[in-house]
């Protein structure tokens, strides 16, 4: 399915040193584009997914960071198909499946007294195996350190 995509992500975890590992929960939604909306049918998939993810800086700084990462996880995935030209009704399916994903990316750091901020960019990879899809999603965020 071509269309559009959003995924959120709210992550907790540890830094030593270089590294980093994290527990994340990733809220995703899809929804077919205006080629198959003008074709009057419509397909979306939503899903709750969850990973473990692993970083290492391979270079670091103060105020800046270049990262590599990984993760593996599994999605919670419901979707929802519909051709109305047909005159067919919804066709829903649900289940489970395998999520790995490959990280790159760099970070600026702003250290303040008891916290440090991080503004996160960068390009993930995901590879959903039900539904064998490669998807490159560039990335912006927000890291709080304690």
């Amino acid at each position: 399915m071509t269309g559009f995509q959003f995924i959120g992500n709210l992550a907790l975890g540890a830094e030593y040193k270089r590294s980093r590992v994290e527990l994340a929960y990733q809220p995703r939604e899809a929804v077919s584009d205006v080629i198959y909306m003008l074709a009057d049918t419509f397909a979306s998939v939503s899903g709750d997914v969850f990973m473990v993810n692993y970083f290492y800086d391979f270079f670091y700084a103060k105020y800046f960071d270049l990262y590599i990462g990984a993760g593996v996880g599994v999605d919670k995935w419901e979707s929802v198909s519909r051709a109305t030209i047909s005159g067919s009704k919804d066709v829903k399916d649900d289940g489970t499946s395998f999520i790995g994903g490959l990280y790159l990316g760099m970070s600026f750091n702003i250290p303040m007294k008891y916290i440090v901020t991080s503004l996160d960019m960068g390009v993930d990879y995901y590879y959903e195996r039900h539904f064998k899809t490669n998807n490159f999603v560039p990335k912006v965020g927000l890291r709080f350190g304690f």
